[in-house]
């Protein structure tokens, strides 16, 4: 199986204890697999391919993420996606790339990469994000519990 790694940033900017944790996990994944990165700009991996950059409002969306994220995966023959991403953020990543998946009928795997329990639970919110929403555990799962309770379509949309 060729793998590829699918780093998500949580929070802005690069500094955030987050990014950096994600980063490392991300890097520790890929030297075991021999594995490319593709990333955000917040989180630096040395040897990654990013996204497009950052808009004014920060990070893009997940889902953008992981339509391009297909996408790359798709033209470097890559079968298999590996998630590097908070652990909060991740039942969102994995059903927006299995949505992008099925948007572009790829047989592409996804899965979540083991390394995401090495990082201390206190280290996904330090306060330290200009993200309002990825500063506490509470603004988080408010705003979370939204996108998870949204219809498919029209999160889609909104973050087309």
């Amino acid at each position: 199986m060729s793998s590829g790694i699918v780093a998500f940033a949580f929070g802005f900017p690069d500094t955030v204890v987050a990014n950096l944790a994600i980063a490392r996990l991300a890097y520790e994944e890929a030297s075991r697999l021999s594995a490319p990165i593709y990333t955000q700009h917040e989180v630096h991996v040395h040897g990654a391919e990013y996204v497009d950059a950052p808009g004014p409002q920060g990070p893009i969306p997940t889902l953008r993420l992981c339509r391009a994220a297909v996408q790359w995966a798709h033209l470097r023959g890559l079968d298999e996606i590996v998630i590097g991403a908070a652990k909060p953020h991740l039942w969102r990543c994995i059903r927006d790339l299995e949505y992008a998946v099925q948007e572009v009928n790829f047989p592409i795997a996804v899965r979540a990469s083991g390394y995401i329990n090495k990082v201390a639970p206190e280290d996904w919110f330090r306060g330290d994000s200009q993200q309002w929403y990825t500063n506490n555990r509470l603004a988080w799962y408010l705003r979370d519990t939204i996108l998870r309770i949204m219809p498919m379509f029209i999160y889609a949309r909104i973050a087309s």
